[in-house]
């Protein structure tokens, strides 16, 4: 029954995360200002939530240093998802994302990881499907489109970086959480206009977003892990892309080309594959 729910808590963390983009783009807030408050709400959220053990955590010098370069490289993440979602669909910011396992094979030897066999054809077909979806775009030049899907890649590939982070510091992933958005946070601190004020529902959307997409999405992902092999949870994780590409469909009319089907159902079908090959 554990491992059953700790399935149930991967689809309900990806069915959540496939909801970001339109709590996202309700909050009417720009990229810079709704990422800070994500963070700022999901960081007081997790210190009232977390023991407090796990949020005064000791290690050395060095894990302080990995833990503070991997919230740096989320608050990147933040931001570049964010400005993608401002100037491009839904389909061409979230099926970017789905490039990620791709990314940590490329750069695993450099984290002293092996490299799983397969790994060149898994990322040409990985490309192949990125090139599908950029196929419109590119026929229509539209640069808005191309520069939405080239900042949705480089946010895949800080969370690439800091899945390897991860691995390296001994405290417990939930705490490496606490720590990433905390500091993620304080990053931001210097690129927001504080004196800028929303209206109030503004902020409501923005506390949903760090209340549910935030906190409580990380916590089920990462209480599943525990139970639910890693390779099985990003498998499940790929749900997301495909509630978000319907959820713009559904609510902001956005069209589903079918370069963007194609390219997303070759990239997400790929990342399945690699994920589960080795299994």
């Amino acid at each position: 029954m554990q491992i059953k729910s700790g399935y149930q808590q991967i689809y309900l963390a990806a069915i959540i995360w496939g909801t970001l983009g339109v709590f996202a783009r309700f909050s009417g807030m720009p990229p810079v200002e709704l990422s800070f408050y994500r963070l700022l709400i999901a960081s007081v959220i997790l210190s009232l939530l977390l023991p407090r053990e796990q949020r005064l955590a000791i290690g050395s010098l060095r894990e302080y240093a990995i833990i503070f370069f991997a919230g740096f490289l989320f608050a990147v993440d933040c931001l570049f998802y964010f400005h993608a979602l401002n100037i491009t669909t839904f389909s061409n910011t979230v099926f970017p994302y789905n490039l990620q396992p791709v990314f940590m094979a490329l750069i695993a030897p450099f984290f002293s990881e092996k490299r799983e066999q397969g790994t060149a054809w898994h990322t040409l077909w990985a490309l192949a499907g990125l090139v599908l979806i950029m196929l419109p775009s590119l026929y229509n030049l539209s640069w808005s489109d191309l520069m939405g899907i080239s900042f949705a890649v480089a946010g895949t590939f800080c969370l690439s970086i800091i899945a390897f982070l991860a691995k390296m510091v001994t405290v417990s992933a939930v705490t490496f959480v606490y720590y990433e958005v905390v500091i993620a946070t304080l990053c931001l601190v210097p690129f927001v206009s504080l004196s800028t004020s929303f209206g109030v529902q503004s902020y409501m959307w923005v506390a949903i977003i760090g209340l549910l997409h935030t906190a409580f999405a990380y916590m089920l992902y990462y209480d599943a892990l525990k139970v639910v092999k890693i390779q099985h949870a990003i498998a499940i994780v790929y749900l997301s892309p495909v509630v978000a590409a319907l959820l713009g469909r559904l609510f902001f009319g956005e069209q589903l080309s079918l370069c963007t089907v194609l390219g997303g159902v070759l990239i997400t079908v790929n990342g399945v594959t690699a994920v589960l090959k080795n299994n």
